[in-house]
């Protein structure tokens, strides 16, 4: 294999990371229903705001968006591995694909040194000059890649609406790897009631981790802001500055708060190639062609311990292959 090369702050290697059959199979189901999730989204807000279904969901999900979405071609979700069943934690998904020149240039190093890899690097070098999503602006907030859609699909209120557009068997798939997701709204609450698994009446009140860990994201990423806030990692004072933040956006781009499960060490079988346990995250890029979705790559990014010359943490970044002795 071809020796790591070094990238910004990551170590980009052609060394595959395996994954057990099992996750590789979530993985890539993740891509179709992904796919047909987006359809439902698309099906549920025109009806919202049709008035066949509640307004406020259209008027949520509209927040902050300044462009409608275009036809899917190519997209990407994001993975954590954990220590729980099914050992994988589906945190999100996106329209444009972040990463995709280093991990088509990872899949073809890896594939010409003689690597079984999951997925097609022809075909995913292919999508990555074929995709119209260039024609968005970067900083485009469109709507189906809003973070809250994650919230309104674990929404009580909503199930009997997801299980009709989406089907009970993709909403249970989905529901599966999801962690539990809020829209972070300041809105009061009925009488007695509370935050449905956070049992207090207010996000301002959500300011402990004991039960798990915690994300704040916001819907669009900025380069002078954070793209998210971790609890277990800031103090309580930066985590409630944070949350006040997001209670003050709902108006304009509303905040999503997700659980974060405990991660595992490494997947299986694997050693992090001098960079330490870290915790492992996977993202894989899909492409849709005549309504078949099929997923051209999976790459692992593993956080390291060691600081280079920068003082920044150094990550991993590898394609992923399949293990023979799952």
């Amino acid at each position: 294999m071809a020796d790591p090369v070094s990238s910004d702050h990551s170590i980009l290697s052609s060394t595959p990371v395996l994954l057990s059959g099992d996750t590789v199979d979530l993985v890539k189901r993740c891509g179709t229903v992904i796919s047909r999730f987006w359809r439902a989204a698309s099906v549920i807000e025109r009806r919202s705001a049709r008035g066949s279904l509640p307004p406020w969901i259209s008027g949520l999900v509209r927040r902050g968006v300044v462009a409608d979405d275009a036809q899917i071609h190519v997209f990407q979700a994001d993975f954590r591995l954990i220590d729980t069943a099914p050992q994988l934690s589906l945190t999100g998904w996106q329209l444009r694909c972040d990463g995709m020149e280093s991990a088509a240039s990872l899949q073809q190093t890896a594939s010409d040194s003689g690597a079984n890899l999951i997925g097609d690097p022809a075909g995913l070098n292919e999508a990555l000059h074929t995709s119209r999503i260039s024609r968005w602006a970067a900083d485009a907030p469109l709507l189906l890649e809003n973070p809250i859609w994650l919230a309104l699909l674990c929404a009580a209120p909503l199930q009997n609406v997801w299980s009709r557009e989406l089907r009970a068997s993709n909403l249970a798939f989905l529901r599966k790897l999801l962690p539990m997701s809020w829209a972070v709204d300041p809105s009061p609450l009925p009488h007695q009631a509370v935050i449905p698994r956070m049992g207090v009446r207010s996000f301002a009140e959500v300011t402990d981790a004991n039960r798990s860990d915690l994300v704040l994201r916001p819907f669009l990423k900025t380069a002078s802001g954070p793209s998210e806030v971790i609890r277990s990692q800031v103090t309580n004072s930066a985590w409630a500055s944070a949350m006040d933040g997001a209670l003050a956006e709902f108006e304009t781009a509303p905040w999503l708060l997700q659980e974060r499960p405990a991660f595992t060490i490494a997947p299986p079988g694997n050693q992090v190639l001098g960079l330490g346990t870290g915790e492992p995250q996977l993202r894989a890029y899909y492409f849709e062609q005549d309504g078949q979705v099929s997923t051209g790559g999976i790459v692992a990014r593993f956080q390291g311990n060691d600081e280079g010359e920068t003082g920044v943490k150094l990550s991993l970044l590898a394609p992923c292959g399949v293990a023979s002795d799952f």
